[in-house]
C-alpha cells in the first residue's frame, strides 16, 4: 500500500486524524565547559513522519498533537509541515486469514 502525500496548506486545512510529513531544523547538543546544555544548529534539515490529530487551534491555525510520541514521532515548536496522508484502514482479512490466539490460564 503507497502512501499519497499531499502538500499541507496552513490556512485551508482538514482536521483528523493524518500521518504528517514534517521538518525540523537538526540541533548538535553538547555540554560546554560549565557543563551546561548547549545546542547548535548544523544547517542541515531532518524529515520524519508523525502519525498526529490535526485540530482548530484558537486562532483557527492548526494545531498537532502526536497519537504516541515515543513511537510515531514528536512535532516541537521549530517543525514545519510539509505534507499529509490521509490515514487509511487496512483490509478486513477474510475469517480463514485471522489467527486465533488461545488464552491459556
Amino acid at each position: 500500500m503507497t502512501t499519497d502525500w499531499q502538500k499541507f496548506d496552513y490556512s485551508d486545512y482538514e482536521c483528523g486524524l493524518f500521518w504528517l510529513l514534517i521538518e525540523s531544523p537538526d540541533v548538535d547538543i553538547d555540554a560546554d565547559e560549565d557543563g551546561t546544555t548547549v545546542g547548535r544548529y548544523t544547517g542541515d534539515v531532518v524529515r520524519s513522519a508523525v502519525l498526529a490529530m490535526v485540530e482548530e487551534g484558537d486562532e483557527g491555525e492548526p494545531a498537532f498533537e502526536p497519537v504516541d510520541r515515543e513511537n510515531v514521532g514528536k512535532i516541537d515548536w521549530e517543525s514545519t509541515v510539509t505534507h499529509f496522508a490521509k490515514v487509511v484502514p487496512p483490509a478486513i482479512p477474510e475469517t480463514e486469514q485471522l489467527i486465533e490466539v488461545k488464552n491459556e490460564p
